[in-house]
């Protein structure tokens, strides 16, 4: 603005911020305003170009993030508690938080469409997921496993573990498991198999590694009345149906292998998701509403927050934390029987998931693992022992078990000073962050109580009676001896199974080898009992080598066929250098300049990957891990580019 106003005149301001002294122009004095012509810059049309674009995409990402929202709140609104079974069940859960060990109950029934018997549940799976180790734990049972039934109200049965839920519904599957387990179970979550198909469609298909041929064409006779299916060998991604009869199969195996299948479906699936987009993802969302439920603790229903939680910590798991442990010693054929020693070790395995048990195993087989992270020995850990249930002589007696194990307990000088101030129900171990080797310390005491929670710092009511130790540890109700500590020992290295044949799939490699683009590589070596898959009398659509595409990239499967007649194993060779099962191996190593990957689960090697030459070949371990570690090195090792004629 330029104004007819003289420089010094209006200069002085009054007590009100006028200005006086001065001549003040009134509405008639001389004066012109002019407005100045902006100068329009290509920079500054630029600017107001990406002001716009901002603020048409801060609305969009709003609306976006509310109807997301929404959509999310009323899909977990859906999987809530709803039906009379669920309900009724939620009486008998133990209550939790997901920053604590988590037991869920996965009972998936599997009622066909307008049968009247309510079902079975073919699928009952214990999940723990422990956000203090970050691992995953995957324990399931023979629906034919001959069990104590237990329902309220009614005498306890002995019969078949899948009858519980037909006789009780769901919490007669809950708490026939709790008493066969002796676990506190936080969750439960039911599952209709028969749409589960939509849950893989939305996620466009899982992609799974068929270990051999299944085919089966549903004629209605006695003899081949089970449901049709018809999968080659090899790495592929199945749909919903195709999904669902892998998964449910099992009339030329037995329930063991339906078991790993379905295993090894939700490892698919899970990994799947983790890949899948944002629209897939609310797609799932959709179809996981009409499909599965979930029940809490105390008839609560479980909250947005506890969901993304969850999601989060199967998202971000480290690899080689997914465990699979299983019952071992079962006899019988229809019905299944199991001591209670077997189940006893089942569970300890699936409740102490040893996270460094890929690496031992590793060490074991090739030497020379470096260990990430310090080691901790019993004796470099101070710990504070109290009562945390009101049962005089728990904290004295974790106290002294604790010292036959190395560990330094420091005593009370007052026995009262040994008393927390609350009860607890859960061992919780409380660990100092401001001293060294105190996290880790932590961990070790866990493995030692067994079902104790791990928390980061001491709170002010317990600053005192920790006694200045690295860790205070509060006995809960369920204490009453340590469990035996997880195996930090190398285990023992054993002899290969193989034997020298190259012979065995060499012609089936020359007549493959023109048919894909790099070089095929002949195994010397094979597990000793095993043959390549030809096709049998009794199974006449097997095959011992398959050639296809898998993902637009050229592929190889060599099946065999071990001595059982109903376990299989396979080496893939493929140009597909990147494909979503080579994701994250445990451990990289190089001999004789050839780089292998190893993938455990646990302590077994399920896959060992060779790269060479711009070609991935996997040597794969059978469906329920039948080859030892030392066998599946052997194979790859014994790997040979297949001479040109």
């Amino acid at each position: 603005m330029r104004t007819t106003l003289k420089r010094g005149a209006g200069q002085t301001l009054r007590a009100n911020g006028d200005r006086g002294d001065g001549f003040v122009p009134t509405t008639l004095s001389a004066m012109k305003r002019y407005r100045q012509p902006p100068k329009r810059t290509a920079l500054g049309l630029v600017g107001r170009i990406l002001l716009l674009i901002v603020a048409v995409v801060v609305m969009l990402a709003a609306a976006l993030a509310g109807g997301a929202w929404l959509y999310f709140d009323q899909s977990v609104e859906a999987v809530q508690a709803h039906t009379k079974g669920v309900k009724q069940a939620q009486q008998y859960l133990t209550p939790t938080s997901p920053d604590k060990p988590t037991i869920a109950l996965l009972l998936g029934y599997d009622r066909r469409f307008k049968e009247s018997d309510p079902g079975r549940s073919d699928t009952l799976m214990l999940v723990r997921a422990d956000p203090t180790t970050d691992s995953l734990s995957l324990l399931s049972f023979p629906r034919d496993l001959v069990v104590p039934i237990y329902c309220p109200g009614q005498s306890i049965r002995e019969d078949r573990i899948n009858t519980a839920y037909a006789y009780c519904n769901v919490k007669g599957s809950l708490i026939t498991l709790k008493h066969l387990t002796g676990l506190s179970i936080n969750y439960v979550i039911t599952v209709n198999f028969q749409y589960f198909r939509q849950v893989v469609n939305r996620v466009g298909g899982v992609w799974i590694d068929v270990d051999h041929r299944y085919f089966n064409r549903n004629l209605h006779t006695l003899e081949t009345n089970y449901a049709a299916i018809n999968l080659q060998p090899g790495y592929q991604l199945l749909h919903g149906s195709q999904a669902l009869a892998f998964a449910r199969f099992r009339h030329t195996d037995s329930d063991f292998h339906r078991i790993a299948r379905q295993q090894e479906f939700v490892k698919a699936l899970k990994e799947r998701i983790g890949q899948a987009s944002w629209e897939d993802r609310f797609g799932l969302l959709g179809a996981l509403t009409k499909n599965l439920e979930v029940g809490k603790a105390k008839g609560g229903d479980i909250s947005r927050t506890d969901i993304l939680k969850y999601a989060y910590f199967a998202y971000k798991l480290p690899p080689g934390h997914f465990f699979q442990p299983k019952l071992n010693g079962i006899t019988g054929t229809n019905e299944l029987h199991v001591s209670r020693a077997q189940v006893n070790a089942a569970v300890h395995q699936f409740m102490h998931p040893n996270v460094n048990s890929s690496a031992l195993a590793t060490e074991s087989i090739l030497g020379g693992h470096k260990r990430k992270g310090p080691r901790v020995s019993a004796r470099r850990i101070t710990v504070s022992v109290l009562n945390g249930n009101h049962v005089p002589g728990s904290a004295a007696s974790a106290r002294a078990q604790l010292k036959k194990r190395g560990f330094r307990t420091i005593e009370p000088v007052n026995p009262l000073a040994a008393n927390a101030p609350h009860q607890t129900w859960h061992t919780i171990i409380y660990w100092d962050p401001n001293k060294n080797l105190a996290r880790a310390g932590a961990l070790k005491l866990q493995a030692a109580f067994g079902d104790a929670n791990v928390v980061k710092g001491i709170p002010p009511t317990l600053t005192k009676l920790s006694l200045n130790a690295m860790e205070v540890a509060v006995v809960g109700k369920t204490f009453h001896n340590l469990g035996p500590a997880p195996s930090t020992k190398v285990p023992k290295k054993q002899a290969p199974y193989v034997r020298l044949d190259p012979g065995a799939t060499r012609g089936l490699l020359r007549k493959a080898q023109r048919h894909v683009p790099f070089r095929l590589q002949v195994p010397r070596y094979l597990e000793a009992g095993s043959q390549p898959d030809f096709p049998p009398s009794y199974a006449p659509h097997d095959v011992p080598i398959r050639v296809y595409s898998m993902n637009g990239h050229k592929a190889v499967r060599l099946v065999f066929r071990m001595a059982d007649g109903w376990d299989y194993w396979g080496i893939e060779e493929t140009d597909w250098n990147d494909a979503p099962i080579l994701d994250k191996p445990n451990a990289t190593r190089y001999i004789r300049g050839r780089q292998f990957d190893l993938y455990f689960t646990g302590s077994t090697l399920h896959q060992i990957v060779l790269r060479d030459k711009g070609a991935t070949y996997w040597v794969e371990n059978s469906i329920r891990n039948d080859l030892s570690n030392e066998t599946m090195l052997a194979i790859a090792k014994g790997l040979r580019p297949l001479k040109r004629r």
